[in-house]
């Protein structure tokens, strides 16, 4: 987990074995920026133990423009991936049930 480059409130923790990212709901992690042309894989596990009362994001690009944002919606129940291309239109936005 080298390519975080800082740990704002959050901590690693063992949990069943395996070294893992803990963020609290108020904390996240910084990653630097990444070149996402022409393909790219994005893959991302999650144990969520209580899904959140709004919309959290998991995982997301904050630039300008940003290019795409993964995340939990709880009043969908949903996981929700947004992909905007450089002109800021969606070019994918799916929605997938959580559980």
């Amino acid at each position: 987990m080298s390519f975080l480059s800082r740990l704002l409130g959050a901590s690693y923790q063992t949990v069943e074995g395996h070294k893992s990212l803990y963020l609290n709901g108020v904390s996240y992690a910084y990653v630097p920026a990444f070149d996402l042309t022409p393909d790219f894989t994005l893959m991302l596990w999650v144990r969520v133990p209580e899904v959140p009362s709004s919309v959290n994001f998991l995982f997301a690009d904050w630039s300008s423009p940003w290019k795409f944002n993964f995340g939990l919606n709880r009043a969908a129940d949903q996981f929700k991936l947004q992909v905007r291309n450089t002109a800021s239109q969606d070019i994918v936005y799916a929605t997938f049930p959580v559980g």
